[in-house]
């Protein structure tokens, strides 16, 4: 099975209060939350679902990269 890559921005509204990602594939996933941790926790479960994955643990996190002006995640799928 290849392996894809999915990488992520994160991105920071500040009215809002919370840390949110935009997927720069097409995949169309798109999760928000308070700290980028939990931002990171949240696609750890959402990947897995929006891209119909039975097994959660063929989903694992690459590389954080942390830049101005975002962060960038990015995830495995085996």
């Amino acid at each position: 099975m290849a392996v894809r890559s999915l990488t992520f921005r994160v991105l920071r509204d500040e009215k809002a209060g919370v840390f949110y990602t935009k997927c720069d594939e097409t995949c169309g996933i798109v999760a928000e939350a308070e700290t980028v941790e939990e931002l990171r926790e949240n696609l750890l479960k959402i990947i897995p679902e929006a891209l119909e994955i039975n097994d959660a643990a063929a989903v694992k996190e690459a590389v954080s990269v942390s830049s101005q002006p975002h962060q960038v995640l990015r995830f495995q799928i085996a």
